[in-house]
């Protein structure tokens, strides 16, 4: 006899089982009265008349039944497609490097490629799929860069509070104001709000991505330390370089040089694909239209080779990231910067989604903005989703922590569920009483 699991209902009466009990136990490996078959039939006794065990809908009412933090409608696709798929495919670094397939050059090798390369077209593509610049809802799109700005700015703040290494203070700024968007906020969407949400979402994308990016490129640029890179984990620049070469490079500079600020923001693979999808989406207003409405030139449907490349790259982003993730993931390595992670995690799934939510409280009362259930569902996807898997490539190639990153990414992932529940519920459209004391301020 392994093990007893605890059932909240009675025991079906069969043979060697004993007197119904409730709750009933059950252990697995062998039945009370020792024979493997008793289990077997106790089993298949208990299923078709326990109906209510199977299906999400039972699982969230039995889970729901008492106090705590409650499994949210929104958590299905989440727990269903997103995680699973985030996890499996981490552990496939994991596992290959643990096959020795993948080895500390060859991971440094294929994260620039995909920084290069593939985050690229990520980028480009997200800013080609919106329709046009005018379907763009201005004033939501307004409001969320505003409070992206608010958390940018405590996000400085907070870093120089917890980060010990410079090179961890850019990490943790972009772990403040930047969220799985479009990874994990765009199916999160779609879930709750259907079509509706779905479209304003991608319309929304342009001038959140666009945020995201530039100031990562910036506060990442600022606060880089190729040296510190070098010192703690062999990565980066310097690893590459010879010894000579490496002193030059070795001490962060003292104060910011703007013009090389500059030059490494048009330098950016990620800056320069979103310019390109830019171009192109000013482009799309000028370019005359058929009579029934279409382009009389598209890219991907009169250049779809060229088209379908890019969409390719830009699906590999986000697998290879994790990949990468997975390949260089140590748990041990958690007890060199354990203060910046707690404080990362809690700065992005606690305070983020709370800053929000909370001002989007204050406009709606103002009068600033309508706020419905389509609106809740996009800014939980804006303020309440994981970190950005992008940012562990950019961290490291742009002399960010990259461990940290992954780090922050993996664990904002896994407790990205159980922090949702400060988030609104974008089925009623209001506000948890727990965080803002009005259940019906939009109902």
């Amino acid at each position: 006899r392994v093990s007893w699991v605890r059932a909240p209902y009675p025991t079906p009466q069969h043979r060697g089982t004993g007197p119904s009990r409730s709750p009933a136990l059950f252990h697995f490996g062998m039945s009370p009265s020792g024979k493997a078959q008793d289990f077997d039939s106790c089993i298949r006794a208990f299923e078709p008349r326990h109906p209510s065990l199977t299906g999400w809908d039972n699982f969230v009412s039995e889970a729901n039944a008492g106090k705590g933090l409650k499994v949210a409608g929104w958590m299905r696709p989440y727990m269903t497609f997103v995680l699973p798929v985030i996890i499996l495919v981490i552990l496939a670094g994991v596992l290959a490097r643990r096959a020795g397939f993948l080895d500390s050059v060859t991971l440094r090798k294929v994260n620039k490629f995909n920084f290069r390369f593939n985050l690229c077209a990520l980028m480009f593509v997200n800013i080609y799929e919106v329709d046009s610049i005018r379907h763009i809802p201005i004033r939501m799109g307004i409001f969320i860069l505003l409070v992206l700005t608010v958390l940018f700015l405590l996000g400085l703040l907070l870093s120089g509070v917890f980060a010990r290494e410079r090179f961890r203070r850019g990490v943790l700024v972009q772990a403040q104001f930047r969220s799985n968007y479009a990874v994990i906020g765009l199916p999160v969407v779609t879930a709750l709000a259907g079509d509706a949400g779905a479209q304003m979402a991608s319309f929304l994308q342009f001038p959140t991505i666009m945020f995201y990016n530039f100031m990562s490129v910036i506060v990442l640029m600022i606060f880089a330390d190729y040296e510190a890179q070098y010192r703690l984990y062999n990565e980066g620049p310097l690893a590459d370089m010879r010894p000579e070469e490496r002193e030059k490079m070795s001490a962060p500079s003292a104060g910011m040089d703007i013009a090389a600020v500059l030059k490494g923001i048009a330098a950016n693979p990620l800056i320069q694909g979103l310019t390109a999808g830019f171009a192109v989406l000013l482009l799309r207003e000028i370019i005359p239209v058929r009579p029934d409405g279409a382009l009389v030139f598209s890219l991907h449907r009169d250049i779809p080779w060229l088209y379908s490349a890019i969409s390719s790259l830009a699906r590999m982003a986000t697998p290879l990231a994790l990949v990468v993730l997975g390949g260089q993931l140590e748990m041990k390595e958690i007890r060199g910067f354990r203060t910046e992670l707690i404080a990362a995690v809690i700065m992005r799934l606690i305070v983020a989604p709370a800053i929000g939510f909370g001002l989007i409280l204050a406009a709606a009362r103002m009068g600033y903005l309508e706020v419905g259930p389509v609106e809740i569902a996009v800014l939980i996807a804006v303020f309440g989703s994981p970190s950005a898997v992008s940012s562990i490539v950019m961290s490291s190639e742009m002399g960010g922590d990259g461990h940290l990153a992954g780090q922050i990414v993996v664990w904002t992932s896994i407790l990205g569920c159980p922090a949702g529940e400060i988030a609104p519920s974008a089925q009623t459209g209001c506000l948890p009483c727990a965080v803002y004391g009005d259940y019906n301020l939009f109902t």
